[in-house]
């Protein structure tokens, strides 16, 4: 395994060569588009309203739009049906909780597919070196002790073709080098040795794994709870409670990789008895299991969905839990890399009913609409008109059912 990067066969160089100029292709055509920078693309912002000119290097990463708006009146509402997907994890006619953070699953999706590449390009090397080592026998690993200013063998460990061995053999030769005094003498030499080695499969192995792993345990926020009852949105932020007046909301759409969602500007009451704004989007992320024709043809998954998850949410906090469609029934991949959840306080409801007692009412900067846009008030004549056998497969059609029918027996 010892050497330098010119002793790896002209196909290993071309995969590494060709990795780098694909990334640094793309990361160019990203720059030149503007999807870097707030001053070329007008589509992205830090925050909504207002927006500022200055350039924001990774603002396409977590870019809020431009705008914010009133729930029921301003922004046009251009959907036909009212869809929340997979967001909605309960569903009542007391209060929805759904899912917050697009950024997470965002980040969770395209960090995967990244760190996924570069654990299996670690790991396809690193098998290759082991095949290697294995058609040799095994291997041994020479200890040498300097003396007189002159290498001489202390000792010589031998090494089988097992797995456990050719990485024994490894560690053998990394501790021969860090205790080596005469060649690599010092720590600028040692560091040298190790960044100019084979050992780069190793490296990408580890980092691809130990990304991976982190995507894997890194928690889901606390969900937002969109209360019918009290008409109130609210959530919590590292333990705090941050809350709005649903019919005072503002909203406004965050832009990330296929994450189009809406978000939401909510408040914390801090110590000084000020309000501190912070907004909290939707998990805007669809499913590979929910895309399908119908919901693609009416975009209700694309980069317009917000326009349908603000219909979903009007149409349930006007009519209840029958007016919209319910929690779906199956996973998506998502799911499976989040399995871990952040959960709001046991006493959270009574944190709301403290601050309500104790501010009058809920805040928020929007005007209260008397009279909804024409759009919503035609929403609002009818429910939803969303049909389960439109957007689910037999299986999970079936899997709905049954899981229906258990909830009214158990009712029952």
């Amino acid at each position: 395994m010892g050497g330098s990067f010119s002793t790896m066969s002209t196909s290993d160089l071309l995969i590494v060569g060709s990795t780098i100029a694909t990334s640094v292709l793309i990361i160019g055509l990203l720059i030149k588009n503007g999807n870097f920078s707030k001053k070329n693309n007008p589509n992205y912002g830090r925050k909504p309203f207002p927006r500022i000119v200055k350039i924001l290097p990774f603002n396409w990463f977590n870019g809020w739009a431009n705008w914010k708006s009133g729930i029921y009146k301003g922004k046009d509402l251009k959907s036909e049906i009212a869809y929340l997907g997979h967001q909605a994890i309960e569903v009542n006619n007391e209060c929805a909780v759904i899912r917050s953070n697009g950024w997470l699953y965002v980040g969770k999706c395209v960090g995967g597919l990244i760190f996924g590449l570069i654990l299996i390009l670690g790991a396809g090397q690193l098998s290759k070196d082991y095949l290697e080592y294995r058609g040799w026998g095994g291997g041994f690993c020479s200890v040498f002790e300097v003396v007189e200013d002159e290498y001489v063998l202390a000792y010589r460990n031998e090494y089988d073709k097992s797995v456990a061995d050719f990485f024994k053999r490894e560690v053998c030769i990394i501790k021969r080098v860090l205790a080596d005094q005469k060649k690599y003498n010092t720590i600028n030499k040692k560091v040298v040795y190790f960044l100019g080695s084979s050992y780069w499969s190793q490296y990408l192995t580890v980092i691809g794994f130990l990304s991976f792993l982190f995507l894997l345990l890194a928690k889901a926020p606390p969900p937002l709870v969109f209360d019918r009852k009290k008409r109130l949105i609210y959530t919590q932020y590292k333990g705090k409670l941050y809350i709005s007046d649903w019919d005072k909301a503002f909203y406004t759409v965050r832009y990330t990789y296929q994450a189009y969602s809406i978000g939401f500007e909510l408040f914390h009451l801090n110590k000084k008895g000020e309000w501190e704004v912070r907004w909290f989007t939707i998990a805007g992320h669809h499913y590979f299991g929910e895309l399908c024709e119908f919901l693609m043809a009416h975009k209700a998954i694309n980069s317009d969905r917000s326009h349908a998850m603000r219909a979903w949410l009007i149409l349930y906090m006007e009519k209840g839990e029958l007016a919209v469609h319910p929690v779906l029934p199956f996973k998506g991949i998502l799911d499976y890399m989040t399995p871990r959840q952040e959960q709001l306080d046991d006493d959270i409801d009574q944190q709301v009913e403290d601050l309500l007692a104790k501010m009058g009412e809920a805040p928020g900067e929007a005007e209260k609409v008397r009279t909804p846009s024409k759009e919503i008030q035609q929403l609002l004549k009818r429910n939803n008109d969303l049909d389960l056998y439109d957007i689910l497969s037999e299986k999970n059609l079936a899997k709905y059912i049954a899981l229906r029918d258990a909830k009214v027996n158990e009712k029952g």
